[in-house]
């Protein structure tokens, strides 16, 4: 069956999207170097752990295990967005790889976003408040 002028705009969203997220994949964001990435399926994600491991001691002549404190905290998550208008003559005159260029460069900004919000609170690490307030 042949592709028709109105199949155009599904077919190029969908191809878009992959050069979005291959680009995005392909884009080293510094924050993964302080943070750690934790992927999320809801509004608000809890976070449980166990507090901090004693320090290290000399062994002298028997243990002193050390309970470990329960702690956890909530993180609502945000919606962020950017988005490019893409003129219909620019599709109709293949001027593909012009907006190609433009959604790798919309998922490098993606990247350098995320690296903004991590090295935001990194900066304000002394100053803000952290789940323990």
């Amino acid at each position: 069956m042949p592709l028709t002028r109105s199949d155009m705009p599904k077919l190029l969203e969908d191809g878009l999207k992959t050069v979005f997220f291959e680009a995005l994949d392909a884009t080293a964001g510094e924050h993964s170097r302080i943070a750690t990435v934790i992927s999320s399926g809801s509004d608000q994600e809890t976070y449980s752990w166990l507090g901090a491991v004693p320090a290290i001691r000399e062994f002298v002549d028997e243990r002193m295990p050390l309970g470990l404190l329960e702690h956890d905290y909530s993180i609502r998550n945000k919606t962020w967005e950017s988005s490019i208008a893409i003129e219909r003559a620019a599709i109709e005159d293949d001027k593909y790889g012009q907006i190609k260029l433009r959604v790798v460069s919309l998922a490098r900004e993606a990247k350098r976003h995320m690296d903004e919000l991590a090295f935001g609170l990194l900066k304000n690490g002394f100053t803000g408040k952290c789940y323990d307030g």
